[in-house]
């Protein structure tokens, strides 16, 4: 999509051995040139140019992908709801509103490629629950999830935030036309303030 840039956000994948020092939100921070390639493995210099900055992807879903990472920065109205209680762990001053939900809930594909790693990923999550403590430590981080929604939707504001955020569900990115037209609206109003 065309917009909002929060649509075209993406993680990179990383070998340890490049010049980082030390991991970012969408990338790791560089301290040299490093190489970048996209998810079909073709070289992109231009991913490198800005280190320190969120990528954004600008251009058609490529065909023959090699790789790809699921990353939702929202799931559902629950969860959001607890995000947003909880805040950004790398940005303390953006606020998590509605929003921050309308931007970037869009439920427009539905993705299955991971559905044959799921068996594998469960008998995985069996192995590591059976280690001392972590099935413990899982119903305690659900414990404490659950009674903080408790909490907050107990809240006046978070009631009323709940009812919103179901509201705005179905929210559905704008066609290239439109998208477009706000981006260069976008623009000619950034132009006018600098």
């Amino acid at each position: 999509m065309l917009f909002p840039a929060q649509g075209n956000f993406f993680k990179t994948l990383f070998r340890r051995d490049g010049p980082w020092t030390g991991f970012g939100v969408h990338r790791p921070r560089q301290d040299g040139a490093a190489r970048f390639v996209d998810d079909r493995l073709a070289p992109r210099p231009d991913l490198g140019d800005a280190p320190g900055r969120i990528l954004l992807w600008r251009g058609d879903a490529p065909a023959g992908r090699v790789v790809q990472v699921n990353h939702y920065s929202v799931r559902s109205v629950h969860e959001f709801l607890v995000k947003r209680a909880r805040g950004l762990p790398n940005r303390s001053d953006k606020q998590i509103d509605l929003a921050y939900w309308v931007e970037r809930n869009f439920n427009q594909v539905e993705c299955a490629r991971i559905s044959p790693q799921i068996p594998a990923m469960a008998a995985t999550c069996a192995e590591l629950r059976a280690l001392p403590g972590v099935a413990e430590a899982e119903a305690a981080a659900r414990a404490w999830h659950g009674a903080r929604l408790a909490e907050i939707l107990g809240s006046a504001e978070g009631a009323k935030l709940c009812g919103r955020l179901v509201l705005a569900a179905g929210s559905v990115p704008p066609g290239d036309r439109v998208a477009r037209m706000i981006l260069d609206q976008n623009r000619a109003a950034e132009d006018q303030t600098t």
